[in-house]
């Protein structure tokens, strides 16, 4: 089942993205004149691809277009062929495929492109050889995961190719469609690399269009949790889109997205105003499936001003846009509208409403809205006193709640649980869920927490930060001062060894005593005017150097960071020409040891403190990438209980190795057969300065996981050998699961907070 995220893309994308690709430059009538006067000659070539790509691009398929392009294609090969012209016929074939991709050809459109793109590569034609390759990617679906793998790897050559023939704008736009498939699968930290690659290379030749990169690079940071870095992109995006006049589809979407960092970050005022505007546009031009993609948002919104009545009001409004809505969109719509009746105590309204959700619980396979309906049956059931009724869907919304909600409905389908067995007088089951209940909204109340003291300590450094830079300014003004007042005396010495030079004048007879001391006063003020002059250029070098030195430790993460991301993009393009094996599952483990490492050198070029790792952050990206690496395992729920910690380099390198090689061998081997089961992650400070990292799995354990003969397998030597590097000591137990614990010492002079 596809993601939610790629859902919503097909929703607002539904025709996939292209790379820009070359435009005719002349009219139809234009081009018939010139190709009257023009030669049998390459030049007669490129007029005959033009007019073919006028009648491509042509809306729709209509027959007297194709044939008018088949003609013109046609006519260009013969010529080419007569010409002996290799290029020009790959034009040639690189034009047929665009056509038979148009007409739905798609077979013969494929071959078409993979015969332009031999010849391109025999030639060295980097830049035509890039727009095959793109081509060539549009007869790969994205939203297939078996199509994924090669439409990334025939974009990320294309990007090669462009970077190599200098095409800047082109290289750019390929780094922007890579990086919106990257978050369609949820890998964030690599699309906003290439998002960041993207807008600089958009930068370097001052192109205007930007918003795309900018609205993306605001989404993708708000999926990452930087919500303010996410509203300052999305306010660039917006006022990006309004200088160049983009469509009001387009301006829409980033209304959306900025309304939806506003909401995040609790301004809700400012949040409703560009929902409001971005509902308004969609409207405008008619486009009902976006508009019931922002109703959601709106009513959201209503509900956190405390505006009830007019998000009832409000949806109300909107109903009619729902009667050519999917199944699965009509069921969220009514769950909502029932939700809201609720909400203000009008049960009777609900009424009309409950026989449809009735008839929509078996048949709906959406799990989000099949979630949502159960939900909605059990709120209207307990508020309408029918207990008994609310015992059909509990077990279900439980279910759902585990493996596609979060801790939140989880915790909300207990404590439902709960008020059932409480009304009908179950107190033993009650108290059951109750204690249930408690544990999960504890968890949901420490991930909120989690995210507020990661966003207090970013606070904190740019609060630390903007002092440090007036403390330098103070510093500055006293050096000028002491400058100022160096000067004076200087002045002051000058004038007063004019004064002697006068009195000498008057008094011949202490001439040569009074010379001896003006000769003297003179190399003393040259000697001080040396000292000030070093003084201040050793101060001037100062500065310089300190930000020379901080320039240069971020720029060797961010080069190391973009190094490793290369060596995982060549064993993702290794691992793409190999079977499964051993060399397959190698190159597979040592890809996801590279990224751990570049995770680490990507945070460290994007904080201030650049020998400094916040773990609690870093962790969770860690876990994340590998949920992210391995399709399947929504079978699996890990659980983190992480400190707030703070490591140097030299540890925090280690960590994240050994978590990489403990979480990968939990998913691998600990869980045959896709049984459901727990991962559990913790990193806590035991004792003064000591520090536990606890990774455990409630599977099969070591015993029955792994041969005892592979006991010293790579993975093993490499967790034993990090922890010796750490100067700790591994525990590998089996306690109803395997159990790999790391107990060592902080080094450093980094405190640790709770």
């Amino acid at each position: 089942m596809l993601h939610f995220r790629l859902i919503l893309f097909m929703i607002l994308y539904p025709v996939g993205l292209v790379i820009a690709q070359d435009k005719p430059t002349h009219s139809m009538d234009e081009l018939n004149l010139l190709l009257k006067e023009s030669k049998l000659d390459t030049g007669r070539i490129n007029l005959l691809l033009e007019a073919a790509l006028t009648y491509i691009l042509r809306p729709g398929t209509m027959k007297n277009d194709i044939d008018s392009a088949i003609y013109f294609i046609s006519s260009a090969n013969n010529l080419a062929l007569t010409l002996n012209d290799p290029p020009s016929e790959a034009r040639c074939w690189y034009m047929f495929s665009q056509l038979h991709r148009e007409t739905g050809e798609k077979e013969k459109g494929k071959k078409y492109a993979e015969k332009a793109i031999t010849i391109f590569t025999k030639y060295d034609l980097k830049s035509k050889l890039a727009d095959a390759y793109i081509e060539l990617s549009q007869y790969y679906d994205i939203y297939a995961d078996s199509d994924y793998s090669n439409k990334i790897l025939y974009y990320q050559t294309a990007e090669d190719l462009y970077r190599q023939s200098g095409e800047k704008q082109k290289q750019a736009y390929t780094l922007k469609n890579l990086a919106d498939f990257h978050q369609l699968y949820e890998k964030d930290s690599v699309a906003l690399t290439e998002l960041q690659q993207a807008l600089a290379i958009y930068k370097s030749i001052n192109y205007p269009g930007v918003q795309g990169v900018y609205d993306l690079l605001g989404y993708v940071s708000y999926t990452l949790g930087n919500y303010k870095q996410a509203l300052s992109y999305g306010l660039l995006a917006v006022q990006t889109a309004q200088k160049v006049k983009v469509s009001d589809a387009e301006l829409s979407t980033i209304y959306n997205r900025v309304g939806t960092t506003y909401h995040q970050l609790r301004q809700y005022e400012e949040a409703i105003d560009y929902f409001k505007s971005s509902f308004a546009l969609a409207m405008k031009n008619q486009d009902t499936t976006n508009a019931r993609v922002i109703s959601p948002n709106i009513i959201n919104t209503y509900m956190r001003l405390n505006k009830k009545q007019e998000a009832i009001s409000f949806l109300k409004s909107v109903e009619n846009i729902y009667t050519t809505a999917p199944d699965w969109d009509k069921a969220n719509f009514i769950t909502t509208l029932v939700g809201l009746y609720l909400q203000v105590g009008q049960l009777e309204k609900t009424e009309p409403y409950i026989p449809q959700l009735l008839r929509m619980v078996p048949n709906e396979t959406e799990p989000g809205a099949v979630k949502n309906i159960n939900m909605t049956l059990i709120s209207y059931y307990y508020n309408a006193g029918k207990y008994y009724e609310m015992y059909k869907y509990l077990p279900t919304y439980e279910k759902l709640a585990k493996e596609y909600g979060t801790i939140s409905n989880l915790a909300d389908s207990y404590y439902l649980w709960f008020k059932a067995d409480s009304s009908l007088g179950n107190y033993p089951q009650a108290i059951a869920h109750y204690k249930l209940y408690k544990t999960a909204s504890d968890s949901a109340l420490n991930v909120v927490n989690n995210k507020q003291v990661a966003q207090l300590l970013i606070e904190f450094q740019t609060e630390k930060k903007n002092k440090d830079i007036e403390l330098l300014t103070k510093q500055g003004e006293f050096q000028r001062s002491q400058l100022k007042q160096t000067s004076f005396t200087r002045n002051v010495m000058i004038g007063g060894a004019i004064m002697l030079a006068l009195l000498l004048g008057i008094s011949y007879n202490r001439y040569r005593l009074k010379q001896r001391s003006n000769i003297k006063l003179q190399l003393q003020q040259e000697e001080i005017n040396e000292k000030n002059d070093s003084l201040q250029h050793l101060l001037d070098q100062k500065e310089k150097l300190l930000e020379e030195k901080e320039w240069l430790v971020k720029e060797i993460h961010h080069r190391v960071k973009n190094n490793l991301q290369i060596v995982v993009s060549l064993l993702n393009t290794q691992a793409a020409h190999l079977q499964e094996g051993d060399a397959l599952m190698a190159i597979q483990e040592s890809r996801h040891r590279m990224q751990i490492i570049s995770l680490l050198h990507q945070k460290l070029y994007q904080v201030e403190t650049s020998s400094l790792i916040d773990m609690q952050v870093y962790i969770r990206e860690v876990i994340s990438y590998l949920k992210e690496s391995f399709r399947g395992i929504n079978h699996l729920y890990f659980e983190q209980q992480i400190d707030f910690i703070i490591l140097e380099i030299s540890q925090a390198v280690p960590v994240g190795l050994i978590l990489n090689e403990a979480i990968t061998n939990c998913i691998k081997y600990a869980f045959p057969n896709n049984v459901n089961g727990n991962i559990t992650v913790s990193f806590t400070k035991v004792e003064e300065e000591h520090l536990l990292l606890t990774i455990a799995d409630n599977g099969v354990g070591i015993e029955k996981a792994v041969d005892p003969s592979q006991r010293n397998s790579l993975g093993m030597q490499l967790m034993q050998t990090l922890s010796e590097q750490l100067d700790g000591n591994i525990k590998i137990e089996n306690m109803e699961g395997t159990v790999v614990k790391v107990c060592f010492r902080q080094q450093g002079t980094v405190k640790i907070s709770a």
